[in-house]
């Protein structure tokens, strides 16, 4: 960053993220219509985002914004995220 003198704690990025959540199982008590009977990978949704991290004493803090790129009807949206600790 180029506006700080210490720059070996702070961090920014540049992201893009691609998933779903996918079952080839009827769960007990689903009806027909949330029953997935394959795997469609045009279903992936898309994100990308900026980030900034810091590393703090007590462990890294991260914020992040992101903007959905393909969310459909009824999809559970995060654009702010906070992350305080090791994520994996």
């Amino acid at each position: 960053m180029p506006f700080l003198k210490d720059k070996s704690a702070w961090r920014t990025l540049v992201f893009m993220d691609a998933g779903n959540v996918f079952t080839t199982k009827c769960l007990p008590g689903a009806s027909n219509a949330t029953c997935v009977e394959g795997v469609d990978f045009g279903d992936l949704r898309y994100s990308a985002g900026i980030g900034l991290s810091w590393l703090t004493p007590v462990g890294p803090l991260s914020i992040s914004l992101a903007k959905p790129l393909n969310s459909k009807t009824g999809d559970d949206e995060e654009v702010f995220q906070f992350v305080l600790g090791q994520s994996f």
